[in-house]
């Protein structure tokens, strides 16, 4: 019976505990910094046992082109030059 069926769900790497989502067949996150994850959900079929299988799929979320090393690297560089042409 499919309205019966609970669910809960967890990101590794974000979060420790799990969420409780009920019927809801969906998960929102607002922002996830960028790094390695996994998502993870779990079901019960109503009986307070959840299920021993789960799902799980490994995703990553890349930083903005402004976020990474050589970018904030070269804006240093390009200040430094500022500078020093001013002077």
């Amino acid at each position: 019976m499919p309205e019966q069926v609970r669910f809960r769900y967890r990101v590794e790497g974000l979060e420790k505990d799990w969420v409780e989502a009920g019927a809801q067949r969906a998960a929102h996150y607002s922002y996830l910094p960028p790094g390695t994850y996994r998502f993870r959900v779990a079901a019960s079929h109503g009986d307070g046992r959840w299920s021993t299988t789960e799902a799980a799929v490994p995703f990553v979320v890349l930083p903005h082109f402004y976020e990474t090393r050589p970018f904030q690297i070269a804006t240093g560089l390009a200040a430094l030059f500022v500078v020093a042409g001013t002077v």
